[in-house]
């Protein structure tokens, strides 16, 4: 039950933020707009696509060796020490969870995001 409402909440926090929606109302003269040149446009893709690689590699490596750890220590235990592992185990499978979905929703964005976009609309 308790996992339940952890689900459901992490859930309706993921679609609040990606449903959030800001309404800018900025004077913009068509004229005074001058085109990035040619091969600025990944600019922004080769800086973000690195550090959400990197991100990734460095949690997925801390989460197994977490969860390696935490197997060992759960297998060689008595009864009374495997009800705290299992408490211990809880929070990392939600951290490990909500570190790899991040990584993969943004991994989803950019490269559903055409790269002339991406470069004028967050620079």
């Amino acid at each position: 039950m308790k996992i339940g409402k952890i689900i459901v909440t992490v859930l309706l926090v993921v679609i609040i933020l990606t449903s959030a929606v800001s309404v800018v109302f900025a004077d913009i003269d068509p004229n005074a707009y001058k085109p990035s040149p040619v091969g600025t446009e990944n600019k922004l893709m080769d800086i973000v696509k690195p550090i959400v690689g990197a991100i990734n590699m460095i949690a997925t490596i801390i989460f197994v060796v977490a969860i390696i750890i935490l197997g060992i220590k759960y297998m060689t235990a008595s009864v009374e020490e495997r009800a705290n592992y299992k408490k211990t185990m809880l929070p990392i499978l939600i951290g490990g969870l909500l570190i790899f979905g991040t990584t993969t929703i943004l991994n989803l964005i950019l490269n559903a995001m055409p790269q002339e976009i991406a470069i004028r609309t967050y620079c």
